[in-house]
């Protein structure tokens, strides 16, 4: 009877560790990655920088930024104060860029909204309201090389 009880136990402990051995591959503690089906979550946006929005608001002012060969096209823009369409157009191809807005004369002002970081070509809009002052643009993958002023009047 005692070996029979010992089989039952061996059994049991089996059931439940091929229970569970698919939730340790999941929580990161098994081998899961993109070459055997495993798509990981999108990281969510980080917060205190306003994203990226789809449709800009009615009356709103539009600006187009392109990224091309590691760098932005224009670097200085002036527009009415109030809302303002910024359309980022990165045109390098699988090169990472975007468009990081700052109130003020650098990046150490308040984040007024940024696009993704993400490879080209792609096209994103940021719709932000500017009171009248000047923003510092960057782009946040190269932000020695890339960056810029928005005037609003």
């Amino acid at each position: 009877m005692t070996g029979f009880r010992a089989l039952v136990m061996l059994i049991a402990i089996a059931a439940l560790f091929l229970t569970f051995l698919p939730m340790l591959a999941i929580t990161g503690l098994g081998d899961l990655d993109a070459s055997n089906g495993y798509v990981p979550s999108p990281t969510p946006a980080a917060t205190g920088s306003p994203a990226a929005t789809a449709s800009p608001p009615a009356g709103s002012q539009s600006v187009t930024i392109t990224a091309k060969t590691t760098a932005f096209e224009k670097t200085s823009y002036t527009v009415p104060a109030g809302p303002v369409s910024i359309t980022f157009d990165n045109e390098d191809k699988g090169v990472m860029h975007n468009v990081h807005l700052y109130d003020g004369a650098d990046n150490t002002g308040k984040d007024e909204g940024s696009t993704t970081l993400k490879p080209g070509p792609n096209t994103q809009t940021l719709n932000v309201n500017l009171k009248p002052g000047s923003y510092y643009f960057e782009c946040d993958a190269h932000p020695d090389q890339m960056h810029g002023t928005i005037t609003a009047k």
